[in-house]
């Protein structure tokens, strides 16, 4: 039996929350209070690397120098936090993806400041790209949980490695282009990601196909998820990492899709948080 596009969007009249939406636009809301400070007030609260503060490793991811930056990061932030969201709804995932995006932006910017203390550097960071990124580590979760609830029964989280690797993969090739390490490393991930894949269709082989792969609204939401989701290593980790006057940090990006994508992963595979109700 198939349904027609009125189910899709009836269902997701019924799950979406004004409240939701609300806390999802109060991020572009304060990246955007943030920028109308005059340009001094605003680096003074950047990451300086030779004397970190724990005021700036937090406060540096809502400093943005120039408008371009600001406008990259609020439009990657609502394409991966909004399609997540949907996502994350008709997949009855609403309670791990309102947990795991309150971590990623209250968490998650001290830590990825510290985590960049790793490399010693005379350097200035700012920019909310890492938590941006971190929204693309938890897509790939959500791909995978909305794909086992709405899509095909064989699907489910524990096939969302698949997607991490294959964006790793990416990341790899894109930033070290040239790199005999990064394209030993890209090489692995790939064939990481090919081989999850190959295992789960082995492993589901013979099974009886109830796939709804022809549903109309379904399976055109997944596409759009995942052509972001395979888009977006692109744009996190480009190959010239100049911008401007400053670089692009790909380590912090790095950091944050991984983390997320972990955070989010364990979460879902060792059921800490139940399924909506």
């Amino acid at each position: 039996m198939t349904e027609g596009p009125d189910a899709f969007w009836a269902t997701l009249r019924r799950e979406i929350r004004l409240a939701d939406c609300i806390a999802l636009a109060v991020v572009p809301a304060v990246l955007a209070s943030v920028f109308v400070l005059p340009i001094e007030t605003r680096m003074a609260y950047a990451f300086v690397y030779e004397r970190p503060t724990v005021l700036t490793a937090y406060t540096a991811h809502f400093v943005h120098r120039s408008l371009e930056h600001l406008l990259a990061n609020v439009i990657g932030y609502a394409l991966l936090a909004g399609i997540g969201y949907v996502l994350a709804l008709l997949a009855d995932a609403r309670r791990l993806f309102g947990v795991a995006a309150t971590t990623y932006l209250l968490a998650f910017p001290p830590v990825l400041s510290a985590l960049n203390l790793a490399i010693p550097r005379n350097a200035v960071g700012y920019g909310f790209s890492g938590v941006t990124m971190a929204f693309a580590g938890l897509l790939a979760v959500m791909l995978a949980a909305y794909a086992g609830r709405r899509l095909h029964p064989a699907a489910d989280v524990g096939h969302a490695p698949a997607g991490f690797l294959a964006a790793l993969a990416v990341a790899a090739v894109s930033v070290s282009a040239g790199s005999r390490v990064a394209t030993v490393l890209a090489a692995v991930a790939a064939l990481s990601a090919l081989g999850y894949v190959g295992s789960a269709v082995v492993a589901h082989r013979g099974e009886s196909p109830h796939a709804t792969l022809s549903r109309p609204g379904w399976l055109d939401l997944f596409v759009v998820g995942l052509a972001v989701f395979a888009g977006y290593p692109f744009v996190g980790f480009p190959t010239d990492l100049r911008a401007g006057t400053g670089v692009v940090n790909a380590y912090v990006h790095l950091l944050g899709f991984c983390l997320a994508f972990l955070v989010a992963y364990l979460a879902a595979e060792t059921g800490v948080l139940d399924a909506d109700t």
